[in-house]
């Protein structure tokens, strides 16, 4: 995890350097900032190949892609229509090293997620790849947020959350929704913005931290501690926070 320096004050014995603190903490501050924009954008990289083996299991599709430059390489994204033969073209993805999926009762030394696939028989990687598949989540451009009441409520909605901080508070729940955004590798974390529906303006967005693979669009539960008053410095306060959570995500209908 990413610390401002002298975050925990000066140690004993040492003189501290105040105009040499102030400058690496503004340092700090300008990296963690730039470090959340950068993985809040969409990677560019492509990765294509052809497939020679694909599955569909816990709304997952994994795809083995026979690639020109790396080989064979197993690939997960959203539910998707593909068949062994199509050309695929996606993103590079996140790398899960020694990943065993519970739903294939299989474990891969080696797997990248992307958000979505795309074949040359199909549509190109700016539209949506699900478009025609009844009930699949729509990952291209903006997610848009599920209406009120239609989603099933787990120990807790998003409202109430925010309503009841203080009964929430150090208490283990499970939330449903949907991924609206998913940022990667920031402090050692992938950090998940989730909504239900239910809320206004700044009560409507659940932000939660995890180790646990997950894709834009689809509809997971998560299960994790609730923090409260959670200030991270450079300006990101968060009043909600579930650290650390455990992700499962449901199949589409």
């Amino acid at each position: 995890m990413i610390f401002p320096p002298d975050a925990g004050g000066p140690s004993p014995g040492r003189v501290p350097f105040p105009k040499d603190t102030i400058m690496a903490k503004k340092t700090w501050i300008v990296g963690a900032a730039c470090a959340l924009l950068l993985f809040s954008l969409p990677s560019l990289a492509q990765r294509k190949g052809t497939v020679v083996e694909t599955m569909n299991s816990g709304g997952y599709t994994y795809v083995l892609l026979d690639t020109a430059d790396e080989g064979r390489v197993w690939l997960a994204g959203p539910q998707t229509q593909i068949v062994v033969g199509d050309t695929l073209e996606c993103g590079t993805g996140l790398e899960m090293v020694n990943f065993e999926s519970p739903s294939l009762k299989r474990k891969f030394d080696k797997i990248y997620f992307v958000s979505r696939f795309g074949t040359k028989s199909s549509k190109p990687l700016a539209h949506d790849p699900h478009a025609g598949v009844p009930g699949a989540p729509k990952l291209a451009g903006k997610v848009e947020p599920p209406k009120a009441g239609s989603m099933p409520k787990a120990d807790a909605t998003v409202a109430e959350l925010f309503g009841n901080a203080s009964k929430y508070k150090g208490k283990a729940v499970k939330v449903r929704g949907r991924v609206m955004k998913v940022s990667p590798n920031i402090m050692g974390k992938t950090w998940v913005h989730l909504s239900d529906g239910t809320g206004k303006k700044g009560s409507s967005d659940l932000v939660v931290t995890t180790q646990a693979p997950v894709l834009a669009g689809t509809t997971v539960v998560v299960s994790g501690t609730v923090k409260t008053d959670v200030d991270l410095g450079a300006g990101y306060h968060f009043p909600i926070l579930i650290e650390d959570a455990e992700i499962e995500t449901e199949p589409a209908d």
